[in-house]
């Protein structure tokens, strides 16, 4: 599995057959919310079309003061030239759905955790792991939405906030267990985050960095081979019923920013 998250981009970019709400932080204002989040992949000039996008929609729900119920449905979708067949291979396939929770544990301090749970099936056509394969690329910090086979568990910290008004920091650390659910190896993943911001009291303005490392290894691999990072900006909306947002999230790594220039991310928040 580690080899495959590796080079899947370049096999994406190369043409190849093949044959990641649960954002990584939390909204900057609390209460019941449903969120839309589309993300977009840009492949250069010989990636896919451009109906190759995933579609995540959210709920956050208020169950105790300072705890809330998180639950997320992935969809991924693609549409892309075959590289050895004269037609184009066209999918569309729910991920793995996600539930949770998210706790404050204290003032600036709140405690993710929840389980993905493994409901592609083994046996999806070309078009449907297609898109489950541009789904990994385009939800880097959860891609075990788009993977099969795969139970798995997430921990997460958050810490830091969001002020009513004015710049912030924050970090976050975690973990995710990968369970194989027929004879594969089970995985384990520290996942971590920093950011730094601006809140104007209706704007919110963002940036930082994302990481995804294996703590399971073969061996021989180094830190680097382990690791992935993702740099990030955003700008969202924080008042009224509806609050538009976007991010565009750039890969460190040279090999996969070669095969994926970028991956933008639109969406709203809507206040219940």
């Amino acid at each position: 599995m580690r080899h495959t998250f590796r080079v899947l981009p370049l096999l994406l970019a190369c043409h190849v057959g093949i044959g990641t709400a649960q954002a990584p932080w939390l909204p900057a204002t609390a209460g019941n919310m449903f969120d839309l989040r589309i993300s977009k992949g840009f492949y250069g000039d010989d990636g896919p079309g451009l109906a190759t996008f995933t579609v995540t929609p959210s709920l956050r729900v208020a169950v105790a003061p300072r705890v809330m119920l998180e639950a997320e449905v992935p969809v991924a979708a693609a549409n892309e030239d075959h590289p050895f067949l004269d037609e184009s291979v066209s999918g569309l396939r729910i991920g793995n759905p996600y539930a949770g929770v998210a706790a404050e544990i204290a003032p600036t301090v709140t405690l993710r955790a929840g389980v993905r749970v493994n409901l592609i099936p083994d046996d999806i056509d070309a078009g449907g792991a297609t898109a489950l394969a541009y789904g990994v690329i385009s939800e880097f910090d959860r891609y075990e939405a788009y993977i099969p086979d795969y139970t798995t568990f997430r921990v997460t910290a958050e810490m830091g906030k969001v002020p009513a008004k004015g710049g912030f920091a924050q970090v976050r650390i975690g973990g995710t267990m990968f369970m194989a659910g027929s004879g594969g190896d089970n995985e384990s993943l520290v996942e971590y985050g920093a950011r730094i911001g601006l809140h104007t009291g209706t704007i919110l303005l963002h940036g930082g960095l994302l990481g995804r490392g294996f703590l399971t290894s073969d061996g021989d691999a180094s830190l680097a081979d382990r690791t992935t990072h993702m740099l990030m900006v955003g700008v969202g909306g924080t008042s009224g019923r509806v609050r538009p947002k976007a991010e565009f999230r750039m890969f460190l790594d040279e090999f996969l920013r070669d095969a994926v220039t970028g991956v933008l991310a639109v969406g709203a928040e809507f206040a219940l």
